[in-house]
């Protein structure tokens, strides 16, 4: 498993397999690389980043390359969007949402 999947099973986010689950609508292979798409859903029962448990409930889509060599992973990326990384954490509560501001964006 590569290490940036290893971690987040070592965040205990989600430490019970029954509060957490995976959807994988696509998956996309040419040549040496496989492309992953999935969504992530479950209950924020574990310590994340300092965060207490809430029990709040969280979906976050991700995507995921890999490089296979002789039917082995030897390399993979995560494509991780700020937004959804937020939203993430908005969702569980670490993280709140105030708005647009009305002003001074551009």
């Amino acid at each position: 498993m590569p290490k940036f999947q290893e971690y987040r099973i070592e965040t205990n986010l989600v430490p019970s397999p029954a509060s957490y689950t995976v959807i994988l609508p696509d998956i996309i292979a040419e040549g040496d690389k496989v492309c992953l798409r999935y969504t992530n859903t479950g209950t924020h029962t574990g310590e994340y980043q300092g965060l207490a448990p809430t029990g709040k409930k969280f979906k976050t889509v991700s995507v995921e390359i890999y490089r296979i060599t002789n039917g082995k992973i030897v390399e993979g990326w995560t494509v991780l969007d700020w937004f959804t990384e937020l939203d993430f954490n908005q969702q569980i509560g670490i993280v709140k949402y105030k708005g647009y501001p009305k002003e001074g964006l551009f």
